[in-house]
């Protein structure tokens, strides 16, 4: 009887340990972004220590490093994404990730471990992170990652929006403004746009259906515009552009021009259009077709 009843517990055990392992997911990481307005602007990089996913109440670190990774996050934009890490994570519903960005304490010499800005002309500026080495900085979206499933996010940055100056100090601050977007269903929008006689730059922010407000152009405390825009792209050249990891819905794209500098200058007008699951949507527009 003892040897059965031990034999139960070890059972038991093994069962609890498999349990145990199959309760785990794969999740494959990755970092993207969105342009700068500026053309002066070359690079824009970031430091960071940790990324943290909140599963209900509890934060799982999902990449560590001991030598702060340092990614120039404008070097990923229009779909391209830059891979952080593949790691196994508890299985479940993930509404949240936390970036703790490195306050450049390391032995590392120079600009290794900073946060800065490099222009076009080779200086740089400082970026100063208040909270984002403590509480670090946190942003929203969901995903579901089940047992022994494999599952891509991508973090978002949006650095035309995450960059402000101090008013009193002048600082450069950094306060990223980062969304979650599952991979396996993002979308994304290439379009073709006619620019005419338009010389100057075209900005293209894109809305859910009705978030855009008539104020969106008017600047906020921290100089910023737009600010409730999913991401924005701007128009090469040749017309075309692209606006990547969108969920599925309604969206209006409102067309702007701004100066060399960034500065915001006129809209265009607005363009309205639905967007499906895990689809790219094709899109030819001219000036006409703006309301």
């Amino acid at each position: 009887m003892k040897k059965l009843i031990v034999w139960i517990a070890l059972a038991l055990c093994v069962l609890a340990c498999s349990e145990k392992e199959i309760s785990k997911g794969t999740i494959k990481l990755y970092l993207t972004d969105a342009p700068v307005d500026a053309e002066n602007i070359a690079s824009v990089f970031i430091s960071i220590q940790e990324i943290q996913l909140k599963k209900g109440n509890d934060w799982i670190t999902a990449a560590s490093f001991d030598v702060p990774l340092q990614v120039d996050i404008l070097a990923y934009q229009n779909g391209q994404t830059y891979f952080v890490t593949e790691q196994e994570i508890p299985t479940g519903k993930y509404t949240e990730a936390r970036m703790i960005v490195s306050d450049g304490s390391s032995d590392l010499a120079g600009l290794a471990d900073l946060s800065y800005i490099l222009y076009e002309d080779g200086s740089t500026a400082l970026l100063d992170v208040p909270s984002g080495t403590s509480s670090g900085y946190k942003a929203k979206g969901e995903f579901e990652l089940s047992a022994g499933g494999v599952v891509g996010v991508t973090l978002d940055f949006d650095v035309r929006k995450s960059i402000v100056r101090a008013g009193v100090s002048n600082k450069l601050l950094l306060k990223p403004v980062v969304r979650i977007v599952a991979n396996q269903s993002a979308s994304s929008i290439l379009g073709t746009f006619n620019k005419g006689t338009i010389s100057h730059k075209i900005v293209i922010y894109s809305y859910r259906d009705g978030e855009y407000r008539a104020d969106e152009n008017m600047a906020n405390a921290d100089g910023l515009r737009f600010t409730r825009s999913v991401n924005s792209t701007c128009v090469k050249e040749d017309g075309s552009f692209t606006l990547a990891f969108l969920e599925a819905g309604e969206y209006d794209l409102i067309f702007t021009t701004v100066t060399s500098e960034g500065s915001f200058e006129n809209i265009l007008g607005i363009y309205s259009l639905a967007v499906q699951a895990n689809t790219i949507a094709t899109v030819s527009v001219t000036e006409a077709d703006l309301r």
